[in-house]
């Protein structure tokens, strides 16, 4: 990782730090290096001596050095430049102008020049002062509070702060241009980070000794947590968790998970399936959705939950896409650090409060435990001289994240346990990884993924949501939620749900729906509104054979009619009734088999038939078309306006008049 990478390295940052100092920290234009050392010092918190600054002065060519001899004081020349970060800073804001003008011709163009421009500048100026504090040195293990950056809040808080008119126009412009981000805003962003973590090498460079690093055969264990973000796509953690990925993958990093890991990630899995597939009475107050799986299936709005289910259940073979691969050696615990880790979680779970619903299971504390635990017994076993001590263990969780700073100094000196980010990092500082030439990796794309945070939670709060929600646990996935919803609203149950929902008591909702689809006397009601929708749409289908039926039997008269000729006053029999009509003989045969056809499926659809219903009654005899036409249109709107009839019945209207319509006047 060193050799021939990070020496040169450092030399570049420490000459873009001077020539920072110089454009953006000197109210003059002549100086020694001796105000360039105690700029870096007092400014950025960066030692730095006099001869590393001027051996990055001789590389900078907007400052000239007048006394060569003395060698001790300088002038710049030009200090009228901008950084990269100005640069594409602004090309984004006038990209950011185009997005705005085009989602509404009226947005007033002056303030946008204006009120809006400073919200853009300010905002991005939050943005990255928080990525810059989120991060942290590699040593320093704490939650990645990048995870939990509040876009939305920061937002609201500058357009109230700089009297942003059409402000829903512009939150919902600015919202779509940054999760959607442009090549300049992800260039932005790249140009931010990487510039922080430089400077964090030098800011360091004091205390780490990287002569023993090297690259070859890193083997780091991933936590159940890792798994977990790698496949949920709307996780905001899943950009960092898939950068690790593919950035490990790249360099040859062995990823494994232990079978503990394997069994903890199945258990997960058919945790979340058994919420989604069954009933197992639920305290009121619960959420409604309590697994993240569930969750990262719901925001995805086009699949649907069995499609996901596979996909969960295949989980391993996704996993080795990224080459990462079960661990297959037996490993033994190492019994102190077992002890330790135990300990020490159960305590720090404990003073996290008395809260019950947030306190860890016994099974998790004892996975993460024995994890460690089996890292630690291969890297003491290890006969290796040099090299970056492995296994490493990756975790999201910061409770077990913490435990690093416990095994030190007993049981390790190095990094044993690490987040994403800090790895992430740990790669682009101190590794010869190419992200500038990759195309697999998208390092401004995956922080802005990570930092832009729009409220995530999913709060349901009425009928809709609930039932598209629920339908898998009544085994009604691919149904039509509306069926459930009027289900709900026959047996008065929709209300209460609602109530339920607003108030936060989801398992009680739940209990309700639980009720609603298994208990007896409500299913009745639900067979009746299931046969009901089921004979609408039988009768859909052979409303739509009878129009198919008549448009061939049209078709047909059409062809009749080229060898036919005309032939006026022909009586043809319908039921032993007569229609005398100035009509072809292939039109009247064909009316007499459309009359024929409709009379016997109405009668067949109506409860009592048509005899004993209040059904317009057919003629007995037809003795024109006029008359005909006007029986067909007096069922239609029977038909339509009847309350006491089949579904199937009245899907009949449409086809009386249709029919009524093509008889000859």
């Amino acid at each position: 990782m060193v050799t021939g990478r990070i020496d040169d390295q450092r030399e570049g940052v420490r000459r873009n730090l001077v020539e920072a100092i110089i454009i953006e920290d000197l109210s003059s234009t002549e100086f020694k290096p001796s105000l360039i050392v105690k700029k870096a010092k007092d400014v950025h918190g960066i030692n730095i001596n006099e001869t590393e600054v001027i051996t990055a002065l001789e590389d900078i060519e907007f400052i000239s050095n007048p006394d060569e001899l003395a060698g001790k004081t300088y002038t710049v020349e030009d200090k009228r430049r901008k950084t990269d970060y100005e640069k594409l800073l602004n090309e984004a804001w006038a990209e950011f102008q185009e997005l705005l003008d085009a989602r509404d011709s009226e947005f007033d163009k002056h303030r946008i020049d204006s009120d809006v421009e400073t919200v853009f500048y300010k905002f991005f100026e939050d943005m990255f002062d928080s990525i810059s504090n989120s991060n942290k040195s590699i040593e320093e293990i704490s939650q990645d509070p990048l995870y939990e950056y509040n876009t939305k809040g920061v937002i609201d808080e500058l357009i109230i702060n700089n009297n942003i008119n059409n402000e829903g126009i512009f939150r919902n412009a600015f919202q779509d241009y940054l999760e959607d981000p442009t090549n300049t805003l992800k260039q932005l962003t790249e140009c931010v980070y990487i510039g922080l973590i430089n400077l964090e090498l030098l800011e360091r460079e004091n205390e780490l000794d990287l002569s023993g690093l090297g690259d070859e055969e890193i083997t780091i264990f991933l936590d159940t947590t890792i798994l977990v973000a790698l496949l949920c796509d709307t996780d905001n953690r899943n950009p960092v968790a898939t950068e690790l990925a593919e950035l490990s993958r790249e360099k040859e990093y062995n990823l494994y998970y232990l079978p503990r890991t394997r069994s903890e990630m199945q258990n997960f899995i058919q945790g979340s399936i058994s919420e989604m597939e069954g009933y197992g009475g639920r305290p009121p107050n619960e959420e409604v959705i309590r697994s993240q799986f569930v969750e990262d299936w719901y925001r995805q709005d086009e699949r649907n939950w069995s499609g996901y289910k596979a996909d969960l259940l295949n989980w391993k073979d996704y996993l080795e896409l990224y080459e990462i691969q079960e661990y297959e050696e037996n490993l033994d615990i190492d019994e102190g650090v077992y002890s330790m880790i135990d300990s020490q979680i159960r305590s720090l779970d404990r003073s996290r409060g008395e809260n019950k619903n947030i306190s860890r299971a016994d099974k998790n504390i004892d996975h993460d435990a024995r994890l460690i635990s089996k890292a630690f017994s291969i890297r003491k076993d290890s006969d290796k001289s040099g090299g970056i001590p492995t296994p490493i263990v990756m975790t999201l969780d910061n409770l077990v994240s913490e435990m690093n700073e416990m095994g030190k100094p007993k049981f390790w000196e190095d990094h044993m346990i690490v987040q994403p980010r800090q790895w992430l990092n740990y790669i682009l500082t101190f590794t010869t990884v190419s992200y500038e030439d990759s195309d697999d990796i998208d390092l401004g794309g995956t922080i802005l993924n990570t930092t832009v945070n729009f409220d995530q939670s999913i709060e349901i709060k009425d009928i809709d949501e609930f039932v598209e929600l629920m339908a898998p646990k009544a085994g009604l996935e691919e149904a039509d939620d509306e069926k459930i919803i009027e289900y709900l609203q026959t047996i008065g149950f929709d209300e209460e749900i609602e109530r339920s929902l607003k108030r936060g008591e989801g398992g009680e909702a739940e209990n309700k729906f639980q009720k609603a689809t298994t208990e007896e006397e409500f299913l009745e009601v639900f067979e009746e509104l299931s046969e009901k929708d089921e004979q609408l749409k039988k009768a859909s289908e052979t409303v739509n054979e009878y129009q198919e039926k008549y448009e061939n039997e049209r078709e047909k008269r059409k062809q009749a009619e080229k060898i036919i000729s005309d032939v006026s006053g022909v009586d043809v029999s319908i039921n032993t009734t007569a229609i005398s009509e100035s009509v072809s003989r292939s039109e009247a045969v064909s009316i007499a088999n459309d009359f024929d056809n409709f009379v016997e499926l109405l009668d067949s659809n109506l409860k009592d038939g048509i005899a004993n219903s209040d059904a317009p009654k057919p003629p007995k005899e037809v003795n024109s078309a006029k008359e005909l036409r006007s029986w067909l249109n007096d069922v239609s709107s029977w038909l339509q306006a009847s309350g006491k009839i089949s579904s199937a019945a009245k899907a009949l209207a449409p086809v009386a008049k249709e029919l009524a319509s093509n008889i000859p006047v």
